[in-house]
């Protein structure tokens, strides 16, 4: 198990350095036509594969630790089963939703406050009940 971890991290270093290789030399023997703008040199993205790889690194060395401790101490890992485990991700996603339909009424908050503002401020409207009885803007 442990070697097979290994095999694949060597496998996706061994990938991730042929893919900067090749964008890195590409230009050197692919130049542009003559006349026409190369445009900006490739994006350096090797900021990305490293954030990428130390999560990598910190989750499977937290795996590891949990596994250990498990087999440490099995008491601790006691209660632990596929429904405690779907009613915590249904739980995660719950609130995941609470989360994400809050963001949404902020926006839109925002979203009515900037335009009251502007109808209010910039365009010299007000707020007026029609005939209706629903308020309306008044604008000149």
């Amino acid at each position: 198990m442990m070697f097979r971890r290994y095999a694949m991290r060597f496998v996706m270093a061994v990938i991730a350095a042929l893919a900067m290789l090749g964008a890195a030399s590409a230009q050197s023997y692919f130049p542009p036509p003559m006349g026409i703008d190369p445009g900006p040199p490739p994006m350096d993205m090797t900021w990305g594969f490293e954030s990428q790889q130390r999560l990598y690194d910190q989750g499977m060395k937290d795996a590891d630790n949990i596994f250990k401790m498990c087999m440490q101490y099995p008491a601790a890992c006691r209660g632990a089963s596929p429904q405690s485990l779907q009613d915590s991700i249904n739980r995660l996603n719950e609130q995941y939703q609470r989360n994400f339909e809050g963001w949404q009424r902020n926006s839109e908050a925002n979203e009515r406050a900037i335009d009251a503002w502007d109808k209010r401020v910039l365009r010299g409207c007000t707020q007026v009940v029609n005939d209706e009885g629903q308020l309306v803007w008044a604008c000149p």
